[in-house]
């Protein structure tokens, strides 16, 4: 029935999608990050993690030629029926419903799943967004701007914008969960999130590490091990220079 088709998605061509990346080399019980924020990716969790990844792709259970596909393609195929598992998130999976209903895409049934682990724990994240106030020594712009980010933070009015994301208080969630009752689904699934990001200093710059080492196991430059080990030693640099060039790190 379906001749074309794949398992399950795998991706490298860039850093987008990365967050799943990232939670696949969790799913062996890696904590990614120690209690300093210095990546511990290099053991014998992380090394079976990444043989996993290796060893589904050499087994032709995912998309061919992952070094050189992106997350983007990964998306299109799931939705022509090419991959039987792929990754999402709130916004792709509404649209993709939309999509549906509209005739652009072809029905078919698509669920929510977690990220599995070996433990039997899954694995979940999500994007927070959120407000900060500069420190300008100006002290009537930091009050004026504290007053505004309160403001728009606490009028019930502007409190429910959230509904347009994945949103992060309870309330909004019971206000809105007949309407939206993946809101309620969202919430009760949210002990399982982890901190992707793991708050390092210098993340956006981290992203550019990952998926040139993954592109090297696809195609067999490096091995599980070398990769690991090669990405915590250079992850571990940009976070260490980070730091020092960090104003927060350096009162």
């Amino acid at each position: 029935k379906y001749p074309n088709a794949y398992p399950m998605a795998l991706f490298a061509l860039n850093n987008q999608g990365d967050t799943w990346n990232l939670a696949y080399l969790r799913m062996f019980g890696n904590k990614f990050f120690d209690e300093n924020g210095n990546i511990i990716l290099n053991d014998e969790k992380g090394v079976k993690a990444a043989q996993w990844l290796k060893k589904i792709y050499d087994a032709g259970l995912t998309n061919p030629g992952a070094e050189s596909v992106s997350s983007n393609d990964c998306n299109a195929m799931f939705q022509n029926q090419q991959l039987a598992i792929s990754f999402t998130n709130s916004v792709l999976f509404n649209n993709l419903k939309a999509d549906m209903e509209s005739g652009k895409v072809a029905k078919f049934d698509a669920r929510l799943a977690n990220i599995p682990s070996e433990s039997g724990e899954p694995l979940t994240f999500t994007y927070v967004t959120g407000s900060c106030v500069f420190n300008t020594n100006d002290e009537t712009r930091v009050k004026v701007s504290k007053d505004f980010v309160k403001f728009f933070s606490t009028d019930p009015e502007l409190v429910k914008a959230s509904k347009n994301g994945v949103p992060v208080r309870t309330s909004v969630v019971e206000e809105f969960k007949s309407e939206k009752p993946l809101f309620e689904a969202y919430d009760k699934n949210s002990k399982y999130l982890f901190n992707f990001t793991g708050n390092v200093p210098g993340y956006n710059e981290l992203r550019q590490v990952l998926y040139p080492e993954l592109q090297a196991l696809y195609t067999g430059e490096k091995t599980p091990e070398q990769v690991v080990k090669d990405y915590q030693t250079k992850g571990n640099e940009v976070i260490q220079n980070a730091k020092k060039n960090s104003v927060i790190y350096n009162k």
